[in-house]
């Protein structure tokens, strides 16, 4: 079932400048409430009252940015900024992006990605590969994860504390490069709460926060609590 959020549409990576005038004045809303020099920072109670599901992003050493929940497709979530740059996640992994100097436009699992397929035990040594094309013309780039680490670990996020399992995962890009992804779970639903990923060499590392789901998290197991 498609959900289409901010009275958009037809959101695809070539109509992202053609938003309804709706959207256009939420997300200036939003760009003069959340967007200060030192980036957005959202109490739990702020979060907790968002109308839409949003993140945090870092990209590199760029201020932290709100992104929001424009629109889901089966397992696909796409989240746009206020400046029309747009991500677009599988159960927490970056599978495309729009918007940047280089832009993933196609990405898949060859062997099941144990995030997206959750009948899969998470566990140190277990290996997958990936697929991946981009914006510059390079395609079918090969990339191999391994997880190296498993464990469980309390989450510091937007004023909450939340336990997780704490992934870590190798990567080897196809040009003999590594780098070091990070995801922290939800122990019960599995749902990614933060992560840190590479998802090429020449591509700024993200930092993504689902502070939103965090903050569901939180209220019910205040609910559990009363």
């Amino acid at each position: 079932m498609v959900i289409f959020r901010l009275c958009l549409l037809a959101l695809t990576f070539s109509s992202l400048v053609s938003c309804t005038s709706t959207y256009q004045n939420y997300a200036y809303s939003f760009e003069q409430a959340f967007f200060p020099d030192s980036g957005v920072n959202l109490t739990a109670d702020e979060i907790a009252a968002q109308k839409y599901d949003v993140l945090y992003v870092t990209s590199g050493n760029r201020p932290r940015a709100l992104v929001v929940l424009a629109y889901v497709e089966q397992d696909d979530r796409k989240w746009v900024s206020n400046d029309k740059a747009m991500l677009v996640t599988r159960n927490g992994r970056v599978v495309k992006t729009a918007g940047f100097s280089t832009d993933l436009v196609y990405s898949e699992a060859t062997v099941a990605d144990p995030l997206q397929h959750q009948a899969l035990e998470l566990r140190q040594g277990l290996s997958w590969n990936s697929l991946s094309d981009w914006s510059s013309g390079d395609s079918s780039v090969q990339t191999s994860y391994r997880i190296s680490d498993v464990q469980a670990e309390t989450l510091e996020i937007a004023g909450m504390s939340l336990p997780t399992r704490k992934v870590t995962e190798q990567v080897t890009f196809g040009n003999g490069q590594t780098a070091e992804n990070v995801f922290w779970l939800d122990p019960s639903s599995g749902q990614v709460l933060k992560s840190l990923q590479y998802i090429a060499p020449f591509f700024s590392p993200l930092l993504i926060e689902h502070v939103t789901a965090a903050a569901k998290l939180q209220a019910l197991t205040k609910q559990g609590e009363a």
